[in-house]
């Protein structure tokens, strides 16, 4: 058996493309197999591209809604829910955790509880969104 090598950019945009013949939305595409890539760049490959034929299933199946319409409710200063309207849980944990780092910006602490989404993949993924921004991060999933 041959193998190929393709950088990380050849295969996030073949896994974006993937998605997005399966219905998903391009910008959720993107972010999407951004996380994905990353996984395997890091050696998480049970998160990475692996998941492919599982994401584009659930999204033809309609199990992953996109595009979706997530929306944030302000609980407080610093705390905001997420309803992620049923979308892919790997753009709705990149939105949260991007709306949990506006908030510390702003409070120094933010937090984002999410409701109505999916599997979201490899936390440590989240956590190091928080890192690059300069914060200190925790993602979790029940």
């Amino acid at each position: 058996m041959s193998s190929i090598n393709v950088s990380a950019d050849q295969l996030e945009e073949l896994a974006t493309q993937l998605l997005i013949e399966s219905g998903c939305e391009k910008k959720e595409s993107q972010i999407i197999s951004q996380i994905l890539v990353w996984c395997d760049q890091i050696g998480r490959h049970n998160q990475g591209v692996w998941r492919l034929p599982l994401l584009t299933r659930r999204l033809n199946e309609d199990l992953i809604k996109s595009p979706c319409n997530p929306h944030f409710t302000q609980s407080s200063q610093s705390v905001s829910i997420l309803n992620a309207d049923q979308g892919s849980g790997h753009f709705i944990g990149h939105l949260a955790m991007q709306k949990a780092v506006d908030l510390a910006k702003d409070t120094s602490v933010g937090i984002v509880g999410v409701k109505n989404s999916n599997f979201f993949g490899a936390g440590s993924y989240y956590v190091n969104q928080a890192c690059q921004a300069g914060m200190i991060g925790l993602g979790m999933s029940n």
